[in-house]
């Protein structure tokens, strides 16, 4: 509504001024003879004026094309000095455009006057309205003094932001009365500001006294709740709205006035908030005890509308306790959350999303107190990364996840977890096929590697060196071949291979010593008062492990061809309620071996005796090399296995038997 008034008077008085100096020339000769001949004089053409005229032009001179006029009728009052404009009365000038039912202009008074109807008969028709670019009003009748800058409009409704203010008689005093700040200002009586968008709302704030400034802030005195017309008791003493349109910043108030026992009287959640960009905005909020804890938190929300939307949250807490002594224990914890989600229009091949929930030393519990942070133990994270070359079998996928225990401070990482994999192709398959596929055409192949790190440790050694020091890093490829074929007419022949290995910068080497583990038992006492002891074996030896540093390599190869048959066996009968029975066989037999071997080791497993029962008793198995990462399970270096299996099926067809 900012210079509203005076771009109305502008446009105004210039289409006014035009029919006014007519009419004051026709009053002083009515029997002007117009030329006839004037519009077929030939110009001069040799005549040119050698001195260039100056034109000095207002600085409110109209630089656009103006567009007015009225349905009904246009009366110009040339003993009162006024233009009179009836029946949907419009003028419109750039980016402004006013609408009246009656308009008029008194060029003594410097005043214009719109209203909403002049008739005698009265129609209920739509109030006034202005609209310059994204402002618009509506007024039930407005005065204007151009030369003063003032205007006093009854039932002034607007939109400032999100807010609708409606005042039953308002006063406007422009900028140029301003000599501070410069600024429009509406003074509304009897008013009302709500977010309804009814003519008449339905709820809002009603106050006796109200003041605006446009696209800034709106306050107001004493006022009440109004609901359907009707005044409830909540009653506030004062208040003010922000009218800001758009991004703006501001003071976020605290959330809470907390006392708590170790840390004293607090404010929590007070801040700032700022908008970055378009797409990014960021709040800065924090905890202040009076015994000096302190806690600060960084959140920031992102969106770009059809590729992606997410937050990030970042924690830092200071508890500071005092033990009986009075000395003081600081208890500092992190945090760190982040959510990610990618519109699935935003990219065909590419695509990354999850979140992350990550903290230490229990940072969630020890500055909120709601019941779910306080009640929730468990955190589990999962982030993603997906890409897909276009027109190629290969696809590439990184990962992080997490997991942790409050309760238990473990805390699991996995980062990365990448896997690059090929889908399983036919190389040598013809593109233009004809007739029945060859036996080399069904050969299928595929690839796959990965890459991963592990590690785990408690959330209070999260970010120390040792957490680096205890990382697992494995390397793992491998590849299948396989393919069918028909053999002699009515067997299935299915070869297959497969490939894998596993590289390890870690090892956990275990050994069997033999040696019996005693323990001494008190039986008794005797007749001195002395313990009587009993020696007695608690293990029948001990497994000794050495975590050893250094390049491991373990393959793993093995291979397989199988064939299968199916034989049919048909009987029918004419009559009588079975009518048919057919016998499936689906013998099928398979090879297999395999192979397994692990660098500087020999065999994979060893039989040892059970440590906990007597050595005659069952045996078990336990691997010499235990590999951290990439875990690839065997229970021997190597196998040949020779299976044949048969199933059989049998079909009986017969008629219900159907009582006569």
């Amino acid at each position: 509504m900012k210079s509203v008034f005076n771009k109305i008077l502008i446009i105004v008085i210039c289409c006014i001024f035009f029919q006014y100096g007519i009419s004051q020339n026709v009053g002083r000769d009515s029997l002007i003879v117009r030329d006839t001949l004037s519009s077929k004089l030939i110009p001069d053409s040799t005549f040119q004026d050698s001195i260039p005229k100056t034109y000095k032009l207002s600085p409110d001179a109209i630089t656009s094309v103006i567009k007015y006029g009225a349905v009904d009728s246009n009366r110009t009052d040339i003993i009162h000095k006024e233009v009179h404009l009836y029946g949907s009365a419009y003028t419109d000038y750039e980016t402004i455009k006013l609408r009246a039912d009656y308009i008029v202009f008194n060029f003594n008074t410097s005043v214009v006057s719109a209203y909403r109807s002049r008739d005698s008969v009265y129609v209920p028709k739509e109030l006034p309205s202005f609209v310059d670019g994204q402002t618009q009003a509506g007024f039930s009748s407005m005065q204007y003094n151009f030369k003063t800058k003032k205007a006093l409009v009854q039932t002034l409704s607007t939109k400032e932001s999100e807010f609708y203010l409606i005042g039953e008689k308002s006063k406007y005093i422009g900028k140029e009365n301003d000599s501070i700040y410069h600024e429009d200002r509406f003074f509304n009586q009897n008013a009302i500001i709500t977010t309804c968008n009814h003519p008449s709302p339905h709820f809002g704030i009603r106050t006796r006294k109200m003041k605006f400034i446009p696209d800034q802030i709106a306050v107001m005195g004493p006022s009440q709740l109004e609901i359907a017309g009707i005044p409830t008791p909540l009653i506030l003493p004062f208040g003010f709205f922000p009218l800001i349109k758009g991004q703006s910043s501001g003071l976020i108030f605290p959330s809470d006035f907390p006392y708590d026992n170790n840390f004293g009287f607090g404010i929590r959640g007070v801040g700032y908030y700022f908008p970055i960009n378009d797409y990014v905005d960021a709040r800065i909020t924090g905890d202040i005890w009076t015994r000096g804890s302190h806690a600060v938190r960084v959140q920031t929300n992102y969106k770009r509308r059809y590729k992606y939307t997410g937050n990030i949250e970042l924690n830092y807490s200071n508890n500071i306790l005092e033990d009986a002594k009075g000395v003081s224990n600081p208890q500092k914890s992190f945090g760190l959350r982040i959510a990610h989600n990618q519109d699935a229009k935003a990219h065909p091949y590419r695509s990354i999303g999850g979140s992350v929930n990550i903290e230490t030393n229990r940072n969630r519990q020890r500055t909120n107190y709601d019941y779910q942070s306080i009640t929730n133990n468990k955190l589990y994270s999962n982030f993603n990364f997906i890409y897909r070359w276009p027109e190629s079998p290969f696809s590439l996928r990184a990962a992080f996840s997490h997991n942790q225990d409050n309760r238990t401070r473990i805390v699991n990482i996995t980062l990365p977890d990448a896997s690059l994999n090929m889908n399983t192709i036919q190389p040598f398959k013809r593109k233009n096929a004809s007739g029945d596929p060859l036996w080399y055409e069904n050969v299928s192949v595929s690839y796959r590697a990965g890459l991963k790190n592990f590690v785990k440790t408690t959330d209070t050694t999260l970010f120390t060196r040792a957490t680096l020091e205890n990382i697992e890093t494995g390397l793992s490829h491998g590849t299948s071949i396989s393919s069918n074929a028909r053999v002699l007419k009515y067997f299935n022949l299915s070869p297959s291979m497969n490939y894998d290995e596993a590289y390890f910068l870690k090892t956990l080497e275990k050994s069997f010593d033999p040696t019996p583990v005693l323990d001494t038992i008190v039986t008794g006492i005797d007749a001195e008062g002395n313990p009587q002891t009993d020696i007695r074996v608690s293990k029948y030896g001990s497994v000794n492990q050495k975590l050893s540093r250094g390049l491991e390599v373990f393959r793993k190869f093995n291979t397989s061809i199988s064939m299968n048959t199916q034989l049919f066996a048909i009987k029918q009968w004419k009559s009588g309620w079975l009518r048919g029975m057919r016998h499936i066989m689906k013998p099928s037999v398979s090879f297999n071996y395999a192979r397994i071997r692990i660098k500087n080791t020999g065999n994979m497993w060893i039989p040892i005796p059970d440590l906990i029962k007597i050595p005659e008793s069952t045996t078990t198995h336990f691997k010499p090399v235990l590999f951290l990462s990439h875990s690839m399970k065997s229970k021997c270096p190597s196998a040949i296995i020779l299976s044949m299996y048969l199933k059989q099926n049998t079909e009986v067809a017969k008629i219900p038997w159907i009582k006569s």
